[in-house]
């Protein structure tokens, strides 16, 4: 049996339910044209959280968030969220982990062969003693290698390095860690999707963008969002968003996940949100922290919104940054955010003008 036929015989991982957060340490670096050394290196943490399990496929939003320190004369330290990309993947495979059936099938390929050297032992990682499996291939110019979690399937670490030839030392360009694996406390986990959700086509998000200089002075530009959906699954949307600040569209147009297990999507389940609208007594209530990035999720209001609208409004802050999101109770669409950086620091405020 081929691995793409491994991967499609199997079932999801027993670690893989909605809700799920893995966090990974990430170091990447580029070593000088001679070998001798590094011209640059940068490091940051990678996220991703499980947002959607079922038909046989997994939904996983990646986030990459970079460090910022403050200085010796003022700012604020915290991590940065610098980009997130979503992905569907048949259960048995997600680039960050792997069905132990098939890791275990791949080692015995891989153990007939000459290109990958198959590694087993034990090493305790993420606040556990694991029993692990590794894959490693060297060749002239490159060294790879993937240790897995050889029970759960999980990746460990990740390590990439390369060398102008066969007698230089290597040189790491990529090393990737675990560092922890968690279940986030969101009250709408597992929650059913609007229909009108499941049959949208265009969300069309517009407002500005105002950035602050020093001397008071402000800059404010129009700004306009728009996702675009090309896929929906049993509790998901898929598409690709697109940005243009001050009438100059972004180059990138990268792909996202809107799902009944997600933060900041473009829509919550509408009946947990109304369970949640009643929980607000006032005060800001804490819904998750995450304790790689401290990271906070709260529900801040609930109730009648200045622009008239029945909403619960969440936010997620951490040293540096801040998200808030209007959500309408009756039908869970997201009507309003706002995101705010402050090493910038720039505030962003869009608000729902079209719908397909």
């Amino acid at each position: 049996m081929g691995m793409d036929a491994a991967v499609s015989a199997v079932g999801y991982p027993s670690w893989t339910k909605e809700g799920v957060r893995l966090t990974f340490r990430m170091s990447a670096s580029t070593p000088n044209a001679a070998g001798s050394g590094l011209v640059s290196a940068s490091s940051g943490l990678t996220q991703i959280d499980i947002v959607s399990v079922a038909g046989g496929k997994v939904g996983y939003n990646l986030n990459t968030l970079m460090e910022v320190t403050a200085s010796p004369f003022g700012g604020r330290s915290g991590w940065y969220p610098h980009s997130q990309i979503g992905f569907v993947v048949p259960a048995g495979y997600g680039e960050y982990w792997v069905h132990p059936t098939v890791l275990a099938q791949a080692a015995q390929l891989h153990e007939q062969g000459k290109t990958w050297q198959v590694t087993r032992g034990s090493q305790r990682l993420a606040g556990e003693n694991r029993k692990t499996i590794g894959f490693v291939a060297t060749d002239d110019k490159s060294r790879h290698s993937y240790i897995f979690d050889s029970d759960q399937g999980l990746l460990l670490t990740l390590a990439s390095s390369q060398r102008t030839g066969a007698t230089a030392s290597f040189l790491p360009t990529l090393t990737i860690e675990l560092l922890g694996v968690r279940t986030r406390t969101l009250p709408w986990l597992q929650g059913r999707p609007p229909a009108w959700a499941l049959d949208a086509k265009r969300f069309v998000y517009k407002g500005s963008m105002v950035t602050s200089f020093s001397g008071g002075y402000q800059n404010e530009s129009e700004v306009e969002i728009q996702f675009d959906v090309d896929a929906a699954g049993p509790n998901y949307i898929s598409g690709l968003l697109s940005s243009t600040f001050g009438g100059v569209k972004s180059d990138s147009s990268p792909k996202r996940l809107s799902a009944a297990s997600a933060t900041g999507g473009v829509w919550i389940p509408p009946l947990e949100l109304r369970a949640l609208a009643e929980r607000y007594k006032g005060r800001n209530l804490s819904l998750d922290k995450d304790s790689a990035t401290r990271a906070e999720l709260m529900l801040t209001f609930a109730g009648r919104s200045p622009y008239g609208r029945n909403i619960v409004t969440l936010s997620e802050t951490t040293g540096v940054s801040a998200y808030v999101w209007d959500y309408e109770v009756e039908t869970g669409a997201l009507l309003h955010m706002t995101s705010r950086y402050d090493p910038g620091p720039y505030t962003v405020e869009t608000w729902l003008t079209e719908l397909e």
